[in-house]
């Protein structure tokens, strides 16, 4: 058994461990301690007289062993602590305990095959003793008895054990190895099918990749991948539908940068050790991809004479130089989506909030309110139809309805959008012209804020008597549906648009509010599209069956909102439109507009994968027609990966399951599939119907809105 102990340049041959989930340059460095090599018959003492390692752990050094099997039957020695605090003293460490090379419960050889299975129990039970955070296991071509053994711990860990119980990593190459019949994706997949029968414990166990790339990997198929700026082969992005906790690469990839120093205080710089380009990229992706606890082991030798300081010292900046890549990999995410918690929101799954029927917490506005770039969208959009208004029509007063105002954030940006407007005018004309034209009153909008949510009402209210007293703004109390003012509007601005597009009811809303606007008046959002693409995503089918079984809730064909972070997009980039919506459009149609159908075709994909369900997201257009009813863009925003408006996080997208469907598709077999958006009679209910028709015909899900549905009655929610 090999553990991943604290840093000592004594052992040239050492591994390096860090967690890339902090952004305090929180991260733990540790040296191999090493089993018995094959071939050799007495154990090799390197450290201390009773054949273990000393540990230094916060200046106080203890002594370990490890109990092994002997190869050819050589006995070793058992474990042994000189210290009985040396466990509390590790508790909160990183432990990670690595199983040893020589065991192959698989092997052919039936007496090789018993020990190693002996072996790896024993290691197992050592690393729960241990309270270590992880135990890697090797996985092969063909190994059902490892298999068996990891499926064994699992089934034996109590669930409510869960969060602490030491994690399973299997340890797979990257790429098929050349002495290889199959690709190690179907290795992985042989255990996951395994235990994923137990839903509650199957999280325990994910992937380790070995990072073992060469330019090799850079020939082949490539297939485009929209969040990327560099292709990779579809065999490699398939990994990443699958719960990657860990990334193994060898020193030898590295290079080191003329820059050293030990000391920490000019780590602001890029970090030492970086990558060559083509393992850079794939590296910065991983780490930036594979979700918050994506770690790193590093293994190698560690080649720190260079550095003329003291030897503790030598290893803790190796450390941290590694520590320093994999933080700068972290901040490129951005603040913001830290601060909405987006990292720690990359699996976590939620029903979709339904406005008409149930009304939303504050907090919910505080958190959409911190993303500001929509909201810099909309004034953008505001500024440039203000001022056609002011302008070219010489409308000093537009009027302008905000439908479902909230806490005030749209009304924010017309009043600045207003500013803009003014600030830009009186550019353009003379003074003397500015108080002829402006009537001496200026360009002064007349604003109604238009919301039901008693919830939102208070802080809307404050915004008026602190912010906009003064201002020519009105807040109606009121369902915009039930709303007559007698008047119509100019512009008509409202945020109704779900991770979807229409799965907050959007349309709805605003064909229910058509008395309010006229042929030419402004709806923002003017048009709103939603698309769908197959997606293989082993963690979110996890999250969500333990989300429905942690409720005593059977697993339904219900929509779910889920950044799906953790996912392989198994057409590529190829994201193909659903349902498309616009605003205002005076007909009577309004069932043929809303409520279709559509069947989808996509290609086949370039590797074997399996379809999980499908991704949903939504593109928003901020338009005005002309007179001769011509379309002008004036801003738009997307959640379409390869179209993301960026820095934008307000919208997580929608996942839509193959409920306990699971179908595996052949590598260029083509997909097919089919979707609809109904209402009931009454028209007090909405859902989303949808199937698999190829390679496999599965059940029309959500059929009659059995599961799920969105309601158009407050107060009745209907999922």
């Amino acid at each position: 058994m090999e553990a991943l102990s604290p840093p000592s340049v004594q052992n040239q041959s050492s591994v390096h461990f860090l967690r890339a989930s902090s952004l305090d340059l929180h991260f733990r460095a540790w040296k191999c301690v090493s089993t018995l090599p094959e071939g050799e018959h007495e154990v090799q003492d390197q450290s201390t007289s009773d054949g273990g390692w000393n540990v230094d752990v916060n200046g106080t050094k203890y002594n370990y062993s490890w109990s092994k099997f002997a190869l050819e039957g050589m006995p070793r020695k058992t474990v042994c602590t000189s210290n009985l605090e040396s466990k509390q003293s590790l508790d909160g460490q990183e432990l990670i305990i690595m199983q040893s090379q020589w065991i192959d419960p698989d092997s052919d050889d039936e007496n090789m095959a018993q020990r190693s299975t002996e072996a790896l129990k024993e290691e197992l039970a050592m690393g729960c003793a241990l309270s270590a955070s992880a135990f890697v296991v090797r996985l092969r071509e063909h190994s059902p008895k490892l298999c068996r053994i990891v499926n064994e711990y699992v089934k034996s860990v109590n669930v409510d054990d869960l969060r602490t119980a030491m994690k399973i990593w299997a340890l797979a190459p990257v790429l098929q190895p050349v002495d290889s019949v199959t690709h190690p994706w179907f290795w992985w997949v042989n255990l996951r099918t395994l235990i994923d029968d137990n839903i509650l414990t199957a999280s325990l166990v994910s992937l380790c990749l070995d990072v073992n790339l060469s330019k090799e990997m850079w020939t082949g198929t490539y297939m485009p991948y929209g969040e990327l700026r560099f292709p990779f082969r579809a065999d490699i992005m398939r990994w990443f539908g699958e719960p990657v906790s860990c990334l193994q690469i060898d020193k030898s990839m590295l290079r080191e940068n003329r820059w050293i120093d030990a000391s920490f205080e000019h780590l602001h710089p890029p970090p030492v050790t970086a990558l060559v380009p083509e393992q850079d990229d794939f590296l910065r992706f991983a780490l930036g991809y594979g979700g918050s606890d994506i770690n790193l082991i590093v293994r190698g030798d560690a080649d720190l004479e260079q550095l003329n300081v003291d030897s503790q010292t030598k290893a803790d900046v190796l450390a941290l130089h590694y520590a320093m890549f994999i933080y700068q990999i972290r901040y490129e995410n951005g603040p913001l989506e830290i601060a909405l918690g987006g990292r720690a929101s990359r699996e976590t799954i939620c029903r979709p909030i339904q406005p008409l029927a149930v009304h939303i917490y504050p907090t919910h506005y505080d958190s959409w309110e911190m993303d500001t770039v929509k909201y810099e969208k909309y004034r953008e959009a505001l500024m440039k139809a203000l001022y056609h208004l002011a302008y070219d029509k010489e409308n000093m007063e537009p009027i302008v309805f905000v439908l479902g105002a909230g806490q005030g954030p749209l009304v924010v940006e017309v009043l600045r959008a207003a500013q803009e407007v003014r600030d830009e005018l009186r550019t353009i004309y003379a003074p003397v012209e500015v108080a002829r034209r402006f009537h001496t009153f200026g360009f002064v909008p007349r604003i109604y804020a238009v919301e039901k949510n008693p919830l939102a009402l208070p802080k809307l209210k404050e915004r008026y008597e602190s912010l906009w007293k003064k201002e020519n703004v009105e807040i109606v109390e009121m369902d915009m549906r039930q709303w007559r003012p007698g008047f119509t509007a100019d512009i008509v601005v409202s945020e109704l648009i779900g991770g979807f597009g229409c799965n907050e009811l959007s349309p709805e809303c605003l064909e229910n509010s058509r008395h309010l606007m006229r042929p030419d008046t402004i709806c923002f959002p003017s048009r709103y599209d939603s698309f769908i693409i197959p997606i293989m995503s082993t963690n979110v089918d996890r999250v969500r069956r333990e989300w429905y079984i942690s409720r005593n809730i059977l697993p339904s064909d219900q929509w779910i909102v889920s950044r799906c972070h953790n996912r392989f997009n198994i057409c590529g980039t190829d994201y193909r439109r659903v349902f498309s919506f616009r605003h205002p459009i005076c007909d009577d149609n309004v069932d043929e507009r809303l409520y279709t159908e559509k069947v989808l075709e996509w290609p086949g994909p370039l590797v074997d994968c399996e379809i999980d369900g499908f991704i949903g997201f939504f593109t928003v257009w901020l338009q005005r027609k002309t007179p001769d009813n011509a379309t002008i863009t004036l801003a738009n925003y997307s959640i379409v990966p390869h179209l993301h408006t960026p820095n934008m996080h307000a919208w997580y997208p929608i996942f839509f399951p193959l409920q306990g469907n699971r179908v595996k598709v052949r590598a260029g077999e083509p997909i097919k599939a089919w979707m609809a958006r109904r209402r009931s009679a009454d028209g007090d209910r909405v859902w989303y119907e949808w199937r698999l028709l190829s390679p496999t015909l599965t059940p029309i899900l959500n059929e009659g809105g059995s599961c799920a549905s969105m309601s158009t009655v407050i107060g009745q929610r209907s999922d």
